[in-house]
């Protein structure tokens, strides 16, 4: 990691121009959960949070020393967006007196007159670039490999994502770091009545498996439509409910469902609010996560908070987040994954056994560990004091190799 002239506590900028709101999924959830904590963790130092228009016009919940700052730029046009990025955020940044840019979302300015941190979630746009339309893969291609290697330092979710940085893009190992994401979102205190009628509105009842995800190829929604048929023979009063935004490939999905014959057992619900989702969690048996490639998986950990027993894919970063608390099944075998599901819906003393060893598991994140290791981050970049450790510092151990 390189030491640039010493900024000690002086204002950072972070930049989220990226952000659409509830548009992003799991990185708007990171943006949303560390930027207060940074804030409430380093309470002497000023942070200006960049946002497109449309971010910039949704509500933040944020501590006095963040200063909201609305690009005049649209993150719905990426051109448009990408275009500020590199040619108007560093000035801005540098007008706002910041020490150091932290961009939080994969893409970065390419070079600044403080140190760049680059927040790297995954390369999925190299592994799938199926899944982003038109030009995308090819200019974040393009991109990311020069903005990492320029980066003073890179941010990863995931051991597995720096694997990925260090291999693909030959960055420089001490550059690039793992800080673990927190738990996601924290559940909201439904009654149970609530719940139920939240998922009669969403037109779920009875015994089902959930999964969430958007129907995009490398969540291998796919897949686990052809293992359900597969358990449908053994358990027929088991439904399949599929939450998540559309996708590329959401069209194939829901003609699969019905070339199928599943029409009546698979629920496809699209994207739902945070209630909806949290009361379809809480009358699930068993979550299942089959994507052949994460860059952390916070569908897990929203699971286990919620207490929902996790059958995942054996890939890229799940084992990591999963640990010992998930059960796991190869995603590229069909058989593999119906057996999965039949096994632990059939074996309620081993989904209690995973209930009990998600708590244990949980314990390893928090959004605040998330924001001291960041925190720790800057301090080597700006020459401030490292944050103060936390009691879970000393009592959980970090999964960082």
């Amino acid at each position: 990691m390189t030491r640039r002239p010493a900024g000690g506590e002086g204002p950072v900028a972070l930049n989220a121009l990226f952000l659409e709101p509830d548009r992003v999924g799991g990185t708007e959830t990171y943006v949303r959960a560390l930027v207060p904590a940074l804030a409430r963790l380093a309470p002497q130092r000023r942070f200006h949070l960049f946002l497109s228009r449309e971010a910039g016009a949704t509500r933040w919940d944020v501590p006095g020393n963040v200063v909201i700052e609305v690009a005049p730029c649209r993150s719905v046009s990426r051109p448009e967006r990408v275009g500020w990025e590199l040619t108007r955020l560093v000035p801005a940044a540098r007008r706002r007196g910041a020490v150091l840019l932290h961009s939080l979302g994969t893409t970065s300015p390419l070079r600044a007159p403080f140190p760049l941190a680059v927040t790297v979630h995954d390369l999925i746009f190299e592994a799938f670039p199926e899944a982003f339309p038109g030009v995308r893969a090819k200019v974040l291609g393009s991109l990311v490999p020069r903005m990492v290697r320029r980066a003073d330092l890179v941010l990863a979710d995931s051991a597995a994502t720096r694997r990925d940085v260090l291999a693909r893009y030959r960055a420089r190992p001490e550059r690039v770091t793992v800080v673990h994401l927190g738990p996601g979102r924290a559940p909201l205190p439904l009654t149970p009545d609530e719940a139920l009628r939240l998922r009669a509105a969403a037109g779920v009842d009875g015994r089902y498996v959930l999964s969430v995800a958007t129907t995009q190829p490398h969540k291998n929604i796919g897949r686990l439509i052809d293992a359900f048929a597969r358990v449908r023979h053994d358990m027929p009063d088991v439904g399949l409910v599929l939450v998540g935004a559309a996708g590329t490939a959401d069209g194939a999905l829901r003609r699969s469902v019905a070339a199928a014959g599943l029409a009546g057992a698979v629920r496809m619900t699209g994207r739902v609010d945070d209630a909806t989702l949290d009361a379809l969690y809480a009358g699930a048996d068993l979550f299942v996560y089959p994507s052949l490639y994460e860059g952390f998986g916070l569908p897990l950990l929203e699971a286990m908070q919620r207490d929902v027993p996790v059958l995942s894919s054996d890939r890229t970063s799940l084992p990591e987040v999963g640990g010992d608390a998930v059960a796991y099944a190869d995603p590229e075998s069909v058989d593999a994954i119906a057996g999965g599901i039949v096994a632990l819906l059939r074996d309620g003393a081993r989904r209690r056994e995973l209930r009990v060893a998600a708590q244990t598991q949980l314990a390893r994140f928090s959004w605040e560990r998330t924001a001291r290791e960041t925190l720790a981050a800057y301090a080597e970049l700006t020459g401030g004091p490292p944050p103060v450790p936390g009691p879970e510092d000393a009592a959980t151990p970090s999964l960082s190799p």
